[in-house]
């Protein structure tokens, strides 16, 4: 039992750590080929995510390399991206490929709803075959991670009718991976309310297990409170232990002392969740070894 605990935690936390690096004030995922969610949650958590891939957090490092499209995009300015629009339009000439995917990316990871709108509706539709469904799978990655709801929704409904193709099983999934690991709730209630099919009976459990200790490992204990409280009870008529006992283990492993406090009132008020044997043991031994000794004193004190 001890052992099946270490490699789960050590797993989580090594995950956690490359995602934690963050390449601007808010983290988020890049090239991280998650899994089918039917795989054991081991394979889910082996991933190693660290940013989004186009996302714009590494153009604004360098804004002033930016090409003035770009940055426009970034920054929401409308005016003048519309003067370029027009200018381009005046001189004959065409938006390049990589220009048109660069700006939705770093609209969508700023939040630049408006922009969005406006490039959709102006920039792309005589050249919508610059916008492969990779490009759209960035931005509704990059919008879930920075937690632009509004957004997010407009990509994932309004964008163009030909969209609707790119959103799978795959997507939602990995959206509500990186909207649990960086606490965007309001994400959270966007996919699994509204977004996913019919009702939440389409939300996996390996996925809400995904979620909940990418939350878990982050800190996140709004969002590891609405997982456990309001989504697990309405996709399951049973309650994962799994999902419990991983949370525990990787919220030790990172120092999630709040995280903590939870999920042990959670297992102390109800019948549901309960500490298997050896589990506080397995915390104390990987918070300390991860350099957390208050949690190993957190643990010494309850009876």
């Amino acid at each position: 039992m001890k052992k099946r605990f270490v490699i789960i935690a050590l797993a989580i936390f090594s995950c956690y750590n490359c995602f934690a690096q963050e390449c601007c004030p808010t983290p988020c995922l890049n090239k991280c080929q998650l899994p089918s969610i039917g795989a054991d949650i081991l394979e889910i958590v082996a991933c190693v995510p660290s940013e989004i891939e186009g996302c714009s957090c590494p153009f604004i490092r360098c804004s002033e390399c930016l090409p003035p499209f770009v940055a426009a995009a970034c920054t929401g300015d409308l005016d003048i991206l519309k003067i370029l629009y027009k200018e381009v339009q005046r001189s004959h000439c065409e938006f390049d490929e990589e220009l048109i995917e660069h700006a939705c990316i770093c609209a969508s990871s700023n939040g630049q709803l408006e922009v969005l709108k406006f490039l959709f509706k102006k920039v792309i539709p005589d050249r919508s075959e610059f916008v492969s469904g990779e490009t759209l799978r960035h931005c509704c990655i990059s919008a879930a991670a920075h937690g632009f709801h509004e957004t997010l929704k407009f990509l994932l409904e309004k964008a163009f009718p030909q969209s609707s193709c790119f959103i799978d099983r795959k997507l939602l999934n990995s959206c509500c991976i990186v909207a649990s690991a960086c606490g965007q709730k309001d994400v959270l209630k966007l996919l699994f309310y509204k977004i996913f099919p019919e009702n939440l009976f389409f939300v996996e459990q390996p996925l809400l297990t995904c979620c909940s200790v990418f939350a878990a490992a982050g800190g996140q204990v709004d969002t590891v409170k609405f997982l456990f409280k309001k989504i697990q009870p309405q996709i399951s008529f049973c309650i994962d232990q799994t999902m419990f006992s991983n949370c525990l283990i990787c919220a030790s492993a990172t120092g999630q002392l709040e995280t903590l406090r939870f999920l042990l009132k959670l297992a102390s008020s109800a019948n549901y969740w309960y500490l298997e044997n050896n589990v506080l043991e397995d915390c104390c031994y990987l918070a300390t070894s991860h350099g957390h000794p208050e949690i190993a004193e957190f643990f010494s004190k309850i009876p």
